[in-house]
């Protein structure tokens, strides 16, 4: 990843000019979003979607912690079902916050 990579926005999801005039993912913009309204401390979201993440995803639980690796994740993350029809919902801020 390269600074010229990342495409920066304002508050509404709109592209910044200047750099990269790339559209957004919406949903992602949104939940990233969300992450900065509740926590203004953090200065960067980041999130991927591997083939395995993406496939363990639509099972809708957290991870089990039986491997080294996993570890780093104990009471460390959580599973979150939003819906894009309410994407600035109180139930996000109280699992981030």
């Amino acid at each position: 990843m390269r600074v010229s990579d990342l495409v920066l926005v304002n508050e509404d999801g709109e592209v910044v000019k200047g750099g990269n005039m790339h559209a957004i993912n919406t949903a992602g913009f949104m939940i990233h979003s969300a992450i900065h309204r509740a926590r203004p401390d953090i200065i960067a979201a980041v999130h991927a979607h591997s083939i395995a993440g993406k496939a363990f995803s639509t099972l809708g639980i957290e991870l089990d912690i039986s491997t080294q690796d996993a570890c780093a994740f104990w009471h460390d993350h959580t599973v979150y079902k939003y819906s894009l029809q309410n994407p600035r919902s109180n139930q996000m801020r109280k699992l981030i916050g």
